[in-house]
Order: C-alpha cells, then structure tokens, then sequence
C-alpha cells in the first residue's frame, strides 16, 4: 500500500505543480482553475495525471493489487480500506472535474466520457475478478474495485440525475459492503474459513448474521425497492439523458456479473450440505448486531429514498451545487 500511495502521491503533487504553473493559483473555485488559453495536450495531460493519482487510490483497473495485498489485514480493517481509502480517492477524482477544471471544460473537451468508459471496463473487470476469486475477503476487494467505479462512470456523463445516482452511491455502497464485511468477519473468526467453497450450509450455525449477510448481498446486485437499486436506476435514467444509453447496458451488465459472485455464495450458504458437522455457533450479539443495523439503515436508504433525511435527497442538494443549478 505504502508503494502504491506513495505512487499516486508523487503523480498527483506533479500534477498539482503543473496546474500552479498554468493558472497561478491552486484555489479551488466551482467554474475551475483554468480560466486562460492553456495547450490542449498539456491541459489533457494535466487531468489524466490526476485521474491517474487518484484512480490508484480508487482501485481504477489496473491499480488494484494493494487493495487484494491489503485483504491480509484484520477483517474490521479490510472493511476501513475498502470503503474509506477506495472512496477518498472516489472523492479526490470529483473534485479534480468540478473544482480543478470545472466540469463545463471537462465536458466540452470529452475527457469525461474516456473516464467513464475506463470506470466501465474496471466495473466489468473488477466483477470478473470477483467471480473468480475463492477467498472471501478477496471477492468482496474485488467487488469494491467494480462497485465505487459506478461513481466514476456516472459523474463524468454531466447530467444531474447522473450525478445524483454517483453521489449517492457513496453512502448506499458503504453501508451495503459494511454489511457484507461483517458477515464475513464473522464467518472468518467463528468458523475459520475463508474459502468461499467451505461456507456450505453454514446458515444452521449462523441463521441471524447469515440471513443479514444474504440480504445485504442482494441490495448489492440492485434488487429493489433497496439502496443499490436507486443507485442504478438514477445512473441509468442519467445516462438516457446524457445521450449515453449504452451505458444502461453497462449497469445492466454490471448487475448481472454482481450477481454472478454474490448468488453462488447465498446458493452454498443455504442449499449445500456441509462436508461434515459443523462445531461452531452463531457469533456474539456484539458482532451480530452490527451487521443487523447496517443492513437495516442499507434497506432504509432505498425503500424511504424520498424522505427528507435519506442520502438521496443530500445528494440531490450536493448535485445541484457542484453543477451550479437551483
């Protein structure tokens, strides 16, 4: 991680003397720094080396070896790194298209749509990975490199929908995948296993966290009335008003390689038997209840998306701003 960061650090402090060099400012306004005639290629330059910086925190396809190195760590850390790390980059992107360039220059030169398509092939890579991998923490890496990359195709498309469904991605995103990191914290140090092919018929032990655990996956493939299906359905209806309704396909496609990782593991946890008797019991209370709240406030976020106190409606309020609309 100390490489990859220092990496990304290096690129972006490069990127940053060269937009000081060109605007002789480096205060973030809304309309951008780069109010006056600057080379195209270097201006080009100059963004993609953020993207580049920031993308290796964000786990962009392909900087996403430290965050599987980093699934070697405690599980309440993995869950730290994969939705606080991987999202601060998320979010150090988004600045760099509003507040560095201005997103009227990022739209007008086509950058956004080429960092939509990279989020969509990181959004189908990260999936395929996940399908594939056998560790459980593994997999759930893998899905945060697919699942944030939704932000990055979304909020480059310019529309306000769009951006809505991005923003709130964020928060949908984390409580989901917190949710699904403490079922397997608890699989992992209750029943020691983390190969995915040992979970079988696991739920006799763990009805409670498991059953939490399963819901929680399933908001993540987008089912609804849940969070994870508000998120696709505000990126696709903004993706038809971007013009773009190929990227629906995307986020259709996306949903269905979720599905792919997360169904099988809801199929061996409740429709396999184990190989043998199992010896282990249902996780402390104290572990337990976490996942059940998160699980809760995730449902909440998508079947009350309308109230007044829901993600949704902060990011409605967000995406005005950052576009500059009432």
């Amino acid at each position: 991680y100390l490489l990859y960061s220092f990496s990304s650090e290096m690129v972006i402090l490069f990127a940053i003397f060269l937009t000081f060099a060109n605007t002789g400012s480096l205060s973030l306004t809304h309309l951008g720094l780069f109010n006056k005639p600057v080379d195209s290629r270097l201006l080009a330059t100059i963004f993609f080396m953020y993207i580049i910086g920031f993308g290796i925190k964000s786990t962009l396809f392909p900087f996403q070896g430290w965050l599987v190195d980093a699934m070697d760590a405690s599980t309440p850390v993995c869950a730290l790194i994969s939705l606080v790390v991987v999202q601060a980059g998320i979010l150090g992107i988004l600045r760099v298209i509003f507040n560095v360039f201005g997103y009227q220059l990022v739209e007008k030169s086509g950058w956004g749509l080429s960092l939509a398509w990279w989020a969509v092939i990181t959004i189908i890579i990260g999936a395929i990975l996940a399908i594939r991998a056998k560790d459980l923490k593994v997999l759930l890496a893998y899905s945060t490199m697919s699942q944030v990359s939704y932000i990055l195709m979304a909020a480059p498309l310019l529309t306000k929908t769009a951006l809505e469904g991005a923003l709130v991605q964020i928060p949908h995103h984390g409580f989901i995948k917190l949710a699904m990191f403490f079922g397997v914290g608890i699989i992992v140090k209750n029943a020691k296993i983390r190969d995915k092919g040992k979970i079988t018929g696991i739920f006799r032990r763990f009805p409670i966290s498991m059953a939490a655990f399963s819901l929680a996956s399933i908001m993540m493939i987008g089912v609804p009335p849940f969070a994870g299906f508000v998120t696709k359905w505000f990126i696709g209806t903004g993706a038809f008003e971007a013009g773009e309704p190929l990227f629906v396909l995307k986020v259709i496609t996306g949903a269905l390689l979720t599905g792919g990782y997360v169904l099988p593991l809801i199929y061996w946890i409740y429709f396999r038997e184990p190989p043998q008797p199992l010896s282990f019991n249902e996780a402390h209370w104290l572990l337990v209840v976490p996942l059940i709240l998160t699980v809760v406030l995730a449902a909440e976020f998508g079947i009350l998306a309308g109230s007044w106190f829901s993600p949704l409606t902060l990011s409605k309020v967000a995406a005005r701003q950052l576009l500059g609309v009432r």
